[in-house]
């Protein structure tokens, strides 16, 4: 340094140096002067350094200052970032477990409908089975059919056939009543008064059973006529039964019952 300091030696202020090889001795505290210009110019050179240190500390805490909300915008950017990572992570998760389910529930399908093919040939030969007693029972249901309307054209022509017999040689006639009756109207029946009519109503239901009612008069054991009839399918004989009847109903025939007069 071009001076020494005056509190440069550890022992100055009333303090003595020792020297080696010399004694003991006090040195006196040493003189210096420096001239104004000297020490403005070291002032100016310290401020200059300072200065520029200054400047330097300032640029560089600015940079550090830049750096440290770079990192910062960086780590929020980063954060933010990871934040919709975790987000579409957890969204793909959920759609990856749905596509399982989706995926487990047409496996299980696709199983079933195996079970079902192979299933297949054995519900066909039974449907067929029973596509195949069905058509038997229509066929005997036809058949039946066909056998009912033959009876009923027999019994038509059974009453045709009575109706031409009877109209000629008892005073038979005969009315159709509605859709299903026949009425049949005897006369001939009472000798006191021949133009008398007895008559009854006949028809035959969908099971080819024949019904007789309205008889007038009324006629004693008709029902059991009536159920001879259905046994014997014999409509002619069944009029002259009945016509027997009222021949037997006619007060002074024989057979008929008693007149009662009043006293």
């Amino acid at each position: 340094p071009p001076f020494l300091p005056l509190n440069a030696c550890p022992l100055s202020q009333g303090s003595t140096c020792l020297s080696k090889g010399v004694g003991q001795k006090k040195w006196a505290r040493p003189t210096m002067s420096i001239s104004d210009a000297e020490l403005s110019a070291v002032t100016a050179e310290v401020d200059a350094w300072a200065s520029k240190n200054v400047r330097a500390l300032d640029a560089l805490s600015e940079e550090h200052r830049a750096a440290i909300d770079e990192l910062e915008g960086n780590s929020s950017s980063l954060s933010q970032q990871q934040l919709e990572l975790d987000d579409a992570l957890s969204h793909r998760s959920d759609a990856a477990k749905q596509a399982q389910r989706v995926v487990a529930g047409l496996v299980s399908q696709l199983e079933q409908l195996d079970v079902e093919q192979q299933q297949l040939p054995a519900k066909r030969a039974e449907i067929e089975r029973v596509i195949d007693q069905e058509s038997q029972s229509l066929a005997s249901v036809q058949r039946a059919i066909t056998e009912q309307e033959a009876t009923g054209e027999r019994r038509s022509v059974e009453l045709a056939k009575g109706t031409s017999m009877y109209r000629k040689w008892l005073g038979l006639a005969f009315e159709r009543v509605g859709e299903d009756r026949l009425r049949l109207d005897l006369k001939h029946v009472d000798p006191s008064s021949p133009e008398r009519s007895f008559s009854f109503e006949v028809y035959v239901d969908a099971k080819n059973i024949y019904h007789v009612d309205k008889c007038d008069p009324p006629t004693p054991g008709l029902a059991q006529l009536v159920a001879h009839l259905n046994e014997t399918n014999n409509f002619a004989e069944f009029v002259r039964t009945v016509r027997r009847k009222f021949q037997e109903s006619v007060p002074g025939r024989e057979g008929a019952p008693a007149i009662v007069t009043q006293p």
